[in-house]
């Protein structure tokens, strides 16, 4: 493995554990601008800082659809898939199938999948992520207020998972500019909204 892959996985933490939008903290995580956090925000900050053209990434509906893009698509230049039974590494990108149990596990699966960033496989069925959106309560009113739960550390199991995605170190320009592992902030980490609401009340 690459050690720069650890070192920017270690960034990542950093600068978006406990972030949310419009936080005067580290960056911003609505990517798009639109929906509040969403997972798929933080899979395109994901493959920006690597480095990797916007021309090979494909925009899907949703985190599924990441992984069922054609062989042929040009995002496999650039991402190998490794299956579930394999070790993740840190900076994998995990994507669920659409049978998943949802950011809240509701048991019926959301259609969606999910998507986010492998930091450790626990080699026993489950692996902790920096994930965005993870209670899945992201959306937009009418009057276009951005909501959504921060992003944040959890543990997940790999059932209902598609797989991971492993950056190509030789073609991820980016990971160049992560040669030194940043410090890992206590930012908080946030089961539920509840806390979220109390800090932004606060």
């Amino acid at each position: 493995m690459d050690p720069r892959l650890q070192a920017f996985v270690q960034w990542m933490v950093s600068e978006w554990n406990g972030r949310t939008v419009g936080r005067t903290t580290g960056y911003a995580l609505n990517f798009d601008r639109r929906f509040g956090n969403q997972c798929m925000d933080l899979w395109n900050w994901t493959w920006t800082f690597l480095g990797i053209p916007s021309t090979a990434i494909k925009r899907t509906y949703d985190a599924a659809g990441v992984w069922e893009l054609p062989a042929d698509d040009p995002i496999w230049e650039y991402f190998d898939g490794i299956l579930p039974h394999e070790t993740f590494h840190p900076g994998d990108t995990f994507v669920y199938n659409r049978n998943a149990f949802g950011a809240q596990g509701r048991g019926a699966g959301n259609g969606y999948g999910h998507i986010g960033m492998v930091v450790q496989d626990f080699g026993n069925g489950t692996f902790q992520v920096l994930e965005a959106n993870g209670l899945g309560d992201a959306y937009e009113d009418e009057y276009l207020n951005q909501y959504g739960s921060p992003a944040r550390l959890h543990t997940w199991s790999k059932a209902d998972l598609y797989g991971v995605l492993r950056p190509i170190p030789g073609k991820c320009p980016g990971l160049g500019n992560f040669g030194g592992a940043a410090s890992i902030m206590p930012t908080g980490t946030f089961a539920t909204d509840d806390p979220f609401m109390l800090e932004l009340m606060g």
